[in-house]
């Protein structure tokens, strides 16, 4: 499928093969898309003073953004892998059409698709340069979702006296974000949206969601009064290290049917990209080589994680049923996490050990985890399971990644045989 981005009023009509998609503005006419109108909105109103650069790499993720809503699995030739085409506009067209193989080569291991692009004059601006900018404080900023890890995060730089900016995708967790990031002594809070409108029903796999939020981190990041002054911004992603490397836990579970939005080769790959275009920010994530629990264990701010613990989100089907659903790969993980710190879990599953024991079991996401997890101690299995998904990146510290994957996945196996003794 082709999708044509458009940053000003245009006439194309929607075809079976082609999509029209407005970008910073409202949909031009009756079966068009959008995307990135409030972000548009907010850099606008608030007078953000954002370089051309990342003004094109909002451009770039947001259009990526949209078509990973747009384009449904399910219509390609093996159900799963997508041919996604994309024109999109941006200020420097030779600056972009020069990184090109490099950011189809970093989408396809995002999400498992075919990607090509093509860049066009961009016609429509971000921002009003009329105005007198306005510039943030800090010098660092911090993906926060309002999960566990990212509560660590917050508190960790709040423990270290950072002056550091949260970033945030507004969501039905809005509430929480914000008292995560008073609890870390955020000096600023920020939560933006991608505004996504798709004419047709959405492709729920989102494998591409990290985009939008690394772009957004990078404007607060570019705006900033210290990166004005030359300074190089760290954006931190707080992720544990199994999570991140999200191993294959069985042969039915690899290559992009697991998500990698803050996978070691992902992030390396854009921070390639960031260097190439001009962007002097660092992509960080200071838990890549500890599992879930040893996050929890080491917080430097205890108090502030037990009595906030139960408040995050780390399901990854809280969407459908507003809670955690406790059987999830992610609930596993996070329920194996709070086993190992031994810190008391007082957070309502749907389904568990103190619940309803026999729909934890049906789970196929639990049959799986106990499956892969088994084999925490058989590194020929860790190293087939892990090391494929690094082999395109320059990666120097691939065993201690090994390691780390197997330290989780022995976290996630004494979770699951003392469930299992409770049935």
């Amino acid at each position: 499928m082709k999708l044509r981005f458009f940053d000003i009023d245009a006439k194309c009509k929607p075809t079976r093969s082609v999509l029209p998609v407005r970008i910073f503005g409202r949909p031009c006419d009756e079966g068009w898309a959008s995307v990135g109108l409030a972000v548009a909105e907010r850099i606008r109103i608030d007078r953000i003073d954002v370089c051309p650069q990342a003004k094109d790499l909002l451009r770039v993720c947001l259009s990526v953004v949209a078509a990973d809503h747009a384009v449904h699995r399910s219509d390609s030739q093996d159900g799963w892998t997508r041919e996604i085409e994309m024109e999109i506009p941006v200020e420097d067209t030779g600056l972009w059409t020069s990184n090109k193989y490099a950011i189809e080569k970093m989408l396809k291991f995002l999400t498992g698709d075919i990607w090509t692009l093509c860049f066009k004059q961009a016609r429509g601006n971000v921002g009003q340069d009329k105005y007198e900018a306005s510039h943030y404080p800090g010098n660092v900023v911090s993906l926060l979702s309002g999960g566990a890890d990212s509560l660590v995060g917050a508190l960790d730089l709040g423990f270290q006296k950072r002056e550091w900016i949260a970033v945030s995708q507004t969501s039905s967790e809005t509430l929480v974000q914000a008292k995560f990031a008073t609890s870390g002594s955020a000096c600023s809070h920020i939560g933006w949206t991608h505004g996504v409108h798709i004419p047709f029903s959405k492709e729920g796999s989102q494998r591409a969601r990290s985009m939008g939020f690394f772009a957004f981190a990078v404007i607060a990041a570019v705006s900033t009064v210290s990166y004005h002054e030359g300074e190089r911004i760290e954006i931190h992603a707080s992720e544990n290290g199994l999570i991140s490397l999200n191993p294959a836990l069985t042969e039915a579970r690899i290559g992009s049917a697991s998500t990698r939005t803050t996978h070691p080769c992902f992030v390396g790959q854009l921070q390639s990209l960031l260097d190439s275009i001009g962007v002097n920010v660092q992509l960080k994530n200071m838990y890549q080589h500890m599992t879930k629990g040893e996050m929890f264990k080491d917080c430097k701010d205890p108090a502030s994680l037990r009595k906030l613990l139960a408040q995050s989100m780390s399901c990854g089907k809280s969407g459908r049923i507003n809670q955690h659903c406790g059987r999830c790969v992610p609930c596993i993980i996070r329920r194996a996490a709070f086993k190992k710190s031994g810190i008391l879990d007082s957070t309502e599953y749907k389904y568990g050990p103190n619940s309803d024991m026999n729909g934890f079991l049906r789970s196929d996401d639990v049959r799986c985890a106990y499956l892969g997890s088994s084999n925490h101690n058989d590194m020929t299995w860790i190293h087939r399971s892990v090391l494929p998904s690094l082999f395109e990146c320059d990666i120097s510290d691939r065993e201690a990644l090994v390691q780390v994957a197997k330290r989780g996945l022995q976290e996630v196996n004494d979770f699951l045989k003392d469930a299992m003794k409770c049935s």
